[in-house]
């Protein structure tokens, strides 16, 4: 399995995933690319990438990902006072700055609302990673959005699941039946 770094050029925009959060996921999507084969090619989901470093950490296993955010901060957590300092146009482009080499390559920025690309989106896809509004009522609203479009035998997940994210906590144990590895989460879709 890849072990995944943090570039040294990477501007964080106020916020960093731990680095085992941030390996546990690696190994998720580099696992499931193994388990299909080298010849396979993954389509991916990232919903809320921010300033892109979990979407780094799924695109070095060669999947194809799109990243759905809005670029705007959320309300719920530190990044509302990120986006203070950080506007939409701003961390968007910050984004892009932080794939670089993978932007339009292997990371396809999606810049809209979960549940408006959700309900367009065109076809079905092997991973979805949901690390967006941890507020309940979101966390539950983007599983339910982006759950039909998961391939059978494909993986829904997502970040932070623990006490101390209740909104995330509660949600994930009403789908039930998923797994964990510290805070990544993750369900094999039937």
């Amino acid at each position: 399995m890849p072990e995944f770094e943090i570039p040294h050029w990477f501007e964080p925009m106020g916020h960093i995933t731990s680095h085992c959060d941030l390996v546990a996921l690696s190994n998720l999507v580099a696992g499931e690319r193994a388990k299909r084969g080298d010849d396979s090619h993954l389509v991916a989901v990232e919903v809320g990438s921010w300033a892109g470093l979990s979407s780094l950490a799924i695109a070095q296993s060669g999947v194809m990902l799109f990243c759905v955010d809005h670029w705007k901060g959320n309300e719920a957590d530190c990044l509302a006072e990120q986006a203070k300092v950080w506007t939409p146009d701003m961390a968007f482009a910050t984004f892009c700055r932080n794939v670089r080499r993978h932007l339009y390559r292997g990371i396809f920025p999606v810049r809209c609302e979960s549940k408006v690309a959700a309900s367009c989106w065109p076809y079905k896809v092997d991973f979805v990673y949901i690390d967006a509004d941890h507020r309940y009522e979101c966390v539950k609203s983007d599983i339910a959005a982006w759950l039909p479009h998961v391939k059978s035998g494909g993986i829904i997940s997502g970040h932070d699941y623990s006490i101390g994210f209740p909104g995330v906590y509660r949600a994930v144990n009403e789908l039930g039946d998923c797994r964990s590895h510290g805070p990544v989460w993750w369900k094999r879709v039937a």
